[in-house]
């Protein structure tokens, strides 16, 4: 556990963020790492992947449970500084967009969905 405002320090740290989950119901942290400027490699099971994560563009997507998968994502990004930079820069394009008032049309959105 690290306390929340301990985390930015941690998100700096790092040059790659890694969530192999094989079930995630939202994810938060794809979006900090993406505030956070990191490239990013996550899997289809990661609910938030879907608002933050463009495949090939600022991270990769995989299939739960692909350790190949996860290998070649990682070799292209720790070999490429320049795919690294670029894609970090992209997270931060991304999570920009993503207002208080996205979010509430986003939840909405959601909500009235489980009402039809």
């Amino acid at each position: 556990f690290v306390p929340h405002k301990q985390l930015p320090k941690y998100y700096q740290m790092a040059d790659i963020f890694v969530s192999f989950s094989y079930h995630d119901v939202w994810g938060y942290t794809i979006a900090e790492a993406a505030a956070s400027g990191l490239p990013i490699i996550t899997t289809e099971a990661v609910a938030s992947a879907k608002n933050f994560v463009i495949n090939n563009f600022n991270g990769f997507i995989n299939p739960p449970g692909d350790i190949n998968a996860l290998k070649l994502s990682l070799v292209q990004l720790i070999k490429n500084e320049r795919l690294r930079k670029e894609f970090a820069q992209n997270a931060t394009k991304i999570i920009g967009k993503w207002t208080n008032n996205r979010t509430y049309l986003s939840y909405l959105k959601a909500m009235k969905s489980l009402l039809e």
